[in-house]
C-alpha cells in the first residue's frame, strides 16, 4: 500500500499543470532623495506550465521578485513604468528561471515615488509626574531642543504639525532632574528624525502655604460719594517655595473691588486680585463678596 501511494504521487506531482502563482514585489535600489509611496503595487500574479512538485514548493514558500527602482529611476518623474518584457524577463529569472511566463496581471509595473523634504517642527513633552507630599515643580518643563528636523515624504511632513516624545513617568519626585526621552515615532517609519531624542529639565522645590493680610482698594468711586467695605482687608493664602519665601511681601499684593461691577440690590462687590507675584502659585482670597455702605 505504501509503495502503491508513493507511485501515486510521484505520477500525480510529474505531471505539468498551467496554473495561476502569485509572487511579492521587492522594490530595492531606491534613491535617498525618495521615498517608496503605500499605492505601489506589492503582488503579482501570473501563470506557468510547470509539474506538481514546483506548485507545491509555491505554495509553502511565496515566490519573490525584485525590482531595482534606481534602474528605471528619472529624477524629473514620480512615476516609473517597468514593461511586461521587463516584469517576465525578472520573473523568468528569479522564480521560474526557464519556465514559460503567461497571463501576467499588469500589462506593466507602475512604481510610484514620493519627494522627500525636510521641516523643522515643535516637541511636545508627553508625561506622567508623581510629586512627593509638599514637592512642586518651580516652572515649565524644559525641553531642549524644544524643535527638531523631520524629514519624509512630502505629504506627511506637510500634515505633521508636531512631534511627541515617549511617555516620561515618574513618581514621589523631591529634587530637580534632567533626562533622555526618545520622540515617539509616527506609524510611517519613512518619517526621520534629527534629532532622535530630546533633554526634558524639570526644576522642583519644597512648597510652604503662607498667608498675608492687606487691605481692599475701591476704584472708580466718584468723588461726590464715600463709602465704608465691611471687612476692609482680605487674607490671601498661597504656596511658595522656600527658596523663595523670603521675597513675599505684604506688598506685593493687591486686591480692588470695582465701584462700577458692583452688586446695588444686594450691596456687594466681588473683590479682584490685580498683582500678585510670579512665584506664588495657587492663590485663594478668603472672601468672595465685600459688603458696603454709600454715604453721600
Amino acid at each position: 500500500l505504501l509503495i502503491a501511494v508513493v507511485f501515486w504521487v510521484l505520477t500525480k506531482f510529474s505531471r505539468e499543470y498551467t496554473a495561476a502563482v502569485e509572487a511579492q514585489i521587492n522594490y530595492i535600489s531606491v534613491p535617498e532623495n525618495v521615498s517608496l509611496s503605500p499605492e505601489n503595487k506589492r503582488n503579482i500574479t501570473f501563470e506557468v506550465t510547470a509539474n506538481g512538485f514546483d506548485f507545491l514548493f509555491y505554495q509553502f514558500n511565496q515566490p519573490e521578485i525584485s525590482v531595482s527602482v534606481l534602474k528605471y529611476y528619472d529624477e524629473n518623474k514620480t512615476k516609473l513604468f517597468v514593461s511586461k518584457e521587463d516584469l517576465v524577463g525578472l520573473i523568468s529569472n528569479q522564480i521560474t528561471k526557464n519556465l514559460s511566463v503567461q497571463n501576467l496581471s499588469v500589462n506593466e509595473l507602475n512604481i510610484y515615488l514620493d519627494k522627500l523634504i525636510s521641516k523643522k517642527v515643535p516637541v511636545k513633552v508627553k508625561t506622567d509626574f508623581g510629586y512627593k507630599n509638599g514637592f512642586k515643580v518651580i516652572d515649565s518643563i524644559k525641553i531642549k531642543p524644544d524643535s527638531i528636523t523631520i524629514s519624509g515624504p512630502s505629504e506627511i511632513i506637510k500634515s505633521t504639525k508636531f512631534i511627541e516624545t515617549k511617555l516620561l513617568s515618574l513618581q514621589d519626585i523631591n529634587k530637580s532632574f534632567s533626562s533622555k526621552v526618545s520622540l515617539k515615532q509616527q506609524d510611517n517609519t519613512e518619517l526621520k528624525y534629527s534629532p532622535n531624542e530630546v533633554i526634558v529639565s524639570v526644576k522642583v522645590d519644597e512648597f510652604s502655604q503662607q498667608e498675608v493680610t492687606i487691605p481692599i482698594d475701591v476704584i472708580n468711586l466718584p468723588p461726590s460719594k464715600s463709602i465704608k467695605i465691611i471687612p476692609q482687608n482680605i487674607t490671601i493664602t498661597f504656596d511658595v517655595s522656600l527658596r523663595d519665601f523670603g521675597d513675599i511681601l505684604d506688598t506685593s499684593f493687591k486686591v480692588v473691588c470695582d465701584f462700577n461691577e458692583r452688586n446695588s440690590e444686594e450691596n456687594f462687590m466681588t473683590p479682584k486680585l490685580v498683582q500678585k507675584p510670579d512665584k506664588v502659585r495657587n492663590v485663594v482670597l478668603d472672601a468672595n463678596k465685600i459688603d458696603f455702605l454709600l454715604f453721600k
